[in-house]
């Protein structure tokens, strides 16, 4: 076969803008279009996205019929990775002469992150010991696939890096408060962690700029919102003009968003006061206010103070405590959570972090992106879980 790879990078998303959620890892070096191909499987709907959505300019992008999946171009005894618990990962690992890797594109406390069908790959990249006991907790992997290998902790190295996001300081001549809502999601209401389809984020978002004293607020809705529920897209709306009449000074960021979204956000900010689509320039962020989801673990990297709206039995009980000191609900009395919280918030998100991002080995905490890739390549290829000569094997 020409041209295979060592190493290849695997999608399937029935949207075009889940290629900007695999880009920062490009971008970081823990892949490369050198080492790391991308496959992304495409078809007729993918192909007329492409009318409407601007690919990253530094992805080299491979398309893959439905039926070459399962016999990408890597070599015997490489590594396919999958950013995606997509339905066709089924028939991409039925190629048993390369090792399959979930990744997945961030750490989140969402039931996405820990779903039965990561058995069926030969290992799993996890950010720490929080998504370790998940799996364990759900019982989809057992105390001897941890012992044995088959889950690898990489620390924030799956966790993508906001290059204009960074915490604001005393000399911040523009503070910002962000909120960053999630979509909807797929499936029932158990699956849906968005704090706009509840109502209330907009008020937490409001309420917490008056507490700060800051009229700059910055909205980044996932990409998705909306594709599912388009009504939700109403109440998006309705938060937005809400906060442009009680005189806030309102940016949008939008430009990795579906084409519903940034068609709403073109909209608003054409016909409303203080509304702006973001331009890419540099945020000071004074306060982040977000659902339970990957936004989390992205503010937690980047050393930037944040509260998430969510319930407590959305979250893993062993960062109860933490959580009860960093969230907030509909029935809190918003003012007294958020004091709390910013009195300690450097110690709470250092205990935060700590259950968050962990380290197989000790040594990738400080080697670079492409380094720690180096070392994933090697320590799956060394195969220690499926290998005969270790414990972890069994017949």
């Amino acid at each position: 076969m020409k041209n295979v790879c060592k190493q290849a990078v695997y999608i399937d998303s029935p949207a075009l803008w889940a290629l900007s959620q695999i880009n920062p890892f490009y971008c970081s070096g823990i892949f490369s279009n050198t080492d790391t191909k991308l496959f992304m499987r495409w078809n007729a709907l993918t192909e007329a996205q492409r009318l409407f959505t601007k690919l990253p300019k530094n992805l080299d992008i491979h398309k893959v019929s439905r039926k070459k999946i399962s016999n990408l171009p890597v070599e015997k005894g490489g590594v396919q990775f999958y950013p995606f618990n997509s339905k066709s990962n089924m028939n991409a690992v039925a190629n048993r002469d390369v090792f399959h890797v979930l990744t997945l594109h961030g750490e989140s406390n969402k039931r996405a992150s820990f779903r039965p069908a990561a058995r069926i790959y030969d290992y799993v990249t996890i950010a720490g010991p929080l998504a370790r006991d998940r799996y364990l907790q759900a019982g989809i992997f057992s105390q001897n696939d941890v012992d044995s290998g088959r889950l690898i902790m990489m620390g924030d190295s799956f966790t993508q890096t906001i290059p204009s996001f960074r915490s604001a300081s005393e000399q911040s001549q523009r503070p910002t408060v962000m909120y960053c809502p999630t979509w909807e999601g797929y499936g029932s209401k158990a699956d849906n962690y968005s704090s706009i389809s509840g109502g209330f984020g907009f008020e937490a978002l409001e309420k917490s700029a008056r507490i700060l004293n800051i009229e700059h607020i910055c909205v980044k809705p996932h990409p998705y919102l909306g594709l599912l529920q388009p009504q939700i897209l109403m109440k998006f709306a309705a938060g937005l003009r809400r906060l442009s009449s009680k005189g806030f000074r309102v940016e949008i960021i939008s430009n990795e968003s579906n084409i519903l979204l940034r068609a709403a956000c073109k909209l608003l900010a054409a016909s409303t006061p203080n509304l702006n689509i973001s331009l890419g320039k540099p945020i000071d962020i004074a306060l982040a206010i977000c659902d339970i989801s990957g936004m989390e673990s992205v503010f937690l990297k980047q050393g930037i103070h944040h509260i998430t709206i969510g319930d407590l039995k959305n979250i893993p009980s062993q960062i109860h405590n933490i959580y009860g000191r960093k969230s907030i609900t509909k029935q809190d009395d918003c003012e007294t959570k958020l004091q709390q919280y910013l009195t300690y918030a450097s110690e709470i998100d250092s205990l935060h972090y700590a259950e968050v991002f962990g380290w197989h080995n000790t040594e990738l905490k400080t080697m670079s992106c492409s380094d720690r890739n180096k070392w994933l390549l090697r320590y799956i290829q060394s195969n220690p879980f499926w290998s005969k000569d270790t414990a972890g094997y069994t017949e």
